[in-house]
């Protein structure tokens, strides 16, 4: 799947990179575009992004050995966000290629759609 693919050809480039320069403060985490996300867990699907964590060994830290996954779904996130009293604020996720749009009604978050006309 192509978001994964560029999540982790971006961990491996900058993992390449810190190696080169020998920074182990560099952070080369990366995370996917947003995409559609069905889950089987107690959480609605959404919109997600899947996050990826490089593993470096302690004794070796220039040298990239897996990753950790995440997975966010952002509305999971968001309906923890917002105190009961909060209404009135729409929410847009965006990245270069997509967008979503949640509204905040008295602190519960609905998904609008995909897009950011609503």
């Amino acid at each position: 799947e192509h978001h994964r693919a560029r999540a982790i050809d971006n961990v491996i480039e900058c993992s390449n990179i810190r190696a080169e320069k020998q920074d182990w403060s560099m952070d080369c985490g990366s995370i996917t575009d947003l995409m559609w996300s069905e889950t089987t867990a107690d959480v609605d699907p959404g919109a997600a992004g899947l996050m990826m964590i490089p593993i470096y060994p302690r004794n070796d830290p220039g040298k990239l050995t897996g990753f950790i996954v995440g997975k966010q779904i952002w509305h999971d996130l968001l309906m923890h966000g917002f105190e009961s009293d909060v209404q009135g604020v729409d929410v847009v996720l965006r990245t270069d290629t997509k967008a979503h749009t949640y509204r905040v009604e008295n602190g519960r978050v609905t998904w609008l759609g995909e897009g950011t006309s609503f």
